[in-house]
């Protein structure tokens, strides 16, 4: 099966970047992947930010949400990304009134995929599609008023004990052994590139982290959470920054901060002969490259960079510390334990990396 995109929600929390990172009147190099990271700090920060990606449609998405955010209405965005749920011609009418927005290449390209905009993009990539089967046998498991009432807690201790009373259940672990089996996964839910590193079995890894997702940030303000468990956002407040409507006027003033490159992140930085990025987002590459590879690119940032830069990366698979690491660059294993209470979708181990 063909798939437009990888992702249609990025699966890297941008609270967890603005803690990492110091990032007011300052610059950032990130990966676009679905856009929520340079969107939300583009919303919220004055700061210079390069986006790239190897997948051009990755890039075609992220400028996409960027336009609708710019220009649909606060209530009209969310139906016609995904985010809420609405009907086919209405997102077709929405699509219409953001044409004059779009270049003329990407016009063409969601002309061809006019589908997709009726769907709802964010629903239309490679792990949404996957995912979204799963998520329905869950609601299936637990039961859809069980599933709203979640949503009606007040309390992390509330969440706390709905876990314990709904979600701690061997059926629920058969199902994450299910859905995140190689032989399934694979391909599927995301490139095999991404699994080059993994060893044992991932569903253990994500189990493991199940029980942070419910009850480690208050479920009205996760968007990931309602996404996957209703379908859509529930709450209007749980919108990623560039939806929501108190920061609408911020996004209009720093629209032109952002720049979009269909490039990865090794080749933006070798092309440099000196680097002046004092922030870099690099998501989880280092489940996608190999150590050697890995290893080198953060020894180039720090050599060529003429500011002391902070890198934050994330990963599932393959931590990038490791002994052929140069020595002068200090990391910060203990960051994970400083978003506990912040990361929204906590899938990931997370690592600050400065100089000394």
């Amino acid at each position: 099966m063909a798939y437009l995109y990888d992702f249609g929600i990025s699966q890297d929390d941008p609270q967890v970047e603005q803690k990492a990172l110091n990032l007011e009147n300052s610059n950032l190099l990130c990966i676009a992947s679905a856009g929520e990271v340079p969107l939300s700090i583009l919303a919220q920060y004055n700061t210079k930010i390069t986006a790239v990606d190897i997948s051009i449609n990755q890039i075609r998405l992220c400028k996409l949400k960027l336009i609708a955010a710019l220009n649909l209405k606060s209530k009209e965005a969310p139906e016609f990304l995904g985010f809420k749920k609405t009907d086919k011609y209405t997102r077709i009418k929405y699509f219409d009134e953001l044409v004059p927005h779009m270049s003329e290449e990407d016009l063409t390209f969601w002309n061809q995929h006019k589908k997709s905009i009726a769907k709802g993009v964010i629903g239309c990539s490679r792990f949404e599609k996957y995912i979204s089967f799963f998520c329905s046998c869950l609601r299936f498991f637990i039961g859809k008023d069980k599933i709203l009432g979640y949503f009606d807690l007040d309390s992390i201790e509330e969440q706390k004990h709905y876990f314990k009373t709904h979600l701690e259940k061997k059926l629920i672990k058969k199902l994450f052994h299910i859905a995140f089996s190689p032989r399934f996964y694979k391909n599927r839910g995301l490139d095999e590139q991404a699994l080059i590193h993994h060893e044992g079995k991932i569903a253990d890894k994500f189990y493991s982290k199940f029980q942070d997702f419910f009850i480690a940030t208050p479920c009205r303000k996760n968007f990931y959470l309602q996404y996957y468990l209703l379908g859509e956002v529930k709450f209007e407040e749980a919108y990623p920054a560039y939806l929501q409507d108190h920061l609408h006027e911020n996004l209009i003033k720093h629209q032109g901060n952002i720049t979009f490159k269909v490039k990865s992140v090794s080749e933006e930085i070798m092309e440099h002969e000196e680097l002046h990025f004092k922030n870099y987002a690099l998501s989880n590459i280092c489940d996608w490259m190999e150590e050697k590879e890995m290893n080198n690119l953060i020894d180039v940032i720090y050599k060529k960079s003429k500011v002391k830069p902070t890198v934050f990366l994330r990963y599932i698979h393959k931590n990038p510390i490791n002994e052929n690491l140069n020595k002068a660059i200090i990391p910060n294993e203990g960051f994970g334990d400083q978003t506990t209470n912040v990361d929204r979708f906590p899938f990931y181990s997370t690592i600050q990396f400065r100089t000394s």
